[in-house]
């Protein structure tokens, strides 16, 4: 990475962690990431709404989105890129969090939760807001805890969106010709 782009993703994650930093943010942002740990948080929603016949489609589509959202992320880009993480770069002292052992960019957790708030988003609009707050509070507890950059976050956003949007996509696809065959 070129060294001003690096320099200014470095000094926005630090401004985030060091320049954060209070006993609040210390107590909730664990809980928060925890929430996004192997995608718990939205698979469980997922499920939820796999066990309701009026959002069943919804459910498997969330399921898709996360699903492409980590095969691109843990599977591809992270084996790609190798990016250390911050706070195995810098270390510091007392980590709120278990350390991961995967790499840096992009965020998964990110990806993840961004994949499904879009899904969820595009069909259950009222609850919007909650789906794509929790999201960004997700991504952002990452860079708090000092386990990502500024730039991972963003870049597992767009992993994330680019999952939600495929994904809704396959399963509309899935669903027309469902609906076609059923015509003849």
């Amino acid at each position: 990475m070129n060294q001003w782009l690096y320099g200014i993703d470095k000094g926005i994650t630090d401004a985030i962690h060091f320049g954060l930093q209070n006993k609040i943010f210390d107590t909730i942002m664990p809980f928060i990431t925890r929430l996004g740990d192997a995608g718990f948080i939205w698979i469980t929603i997922s499920i939820i709404l796999i066990c309701t016949k009026k959002y069943r489609k919804v459910g498997i589509t969330s399921l898709l989105a996360i699903s492409i959202g980590t095969i691109l992320t843990e599977g591809v880009i992270k084996h790609l890129v190798e990016r250390v993480r911050p706070i195995i770069a810098y270390p510091i002292d007392n980590p709120l969090i278990k350390l991961p052992i995967s790499f840096s960019f992009p965020s998964g957790h990110t990806a993840s939760s961004i994949a499904v708030a879009y899904v969820l988003s595009t069909y259950i609009k009222r609850y919007k807001f909650y789906f794509i707050s929790l999201a960004v509070l997700i991504g952002f507890s990452r860079i708090y805890l000092y386990v990502h950059y500024f730039s991972d976050v963003l870049g597992g956003a767009v992993v994330g969106l680019v999952s939600g949007i495929l994904a809704v996509y396959i399963m509309g696809k899935i669903n027309n010709r469902k609906e076609n065959i059923l015509e003849y």
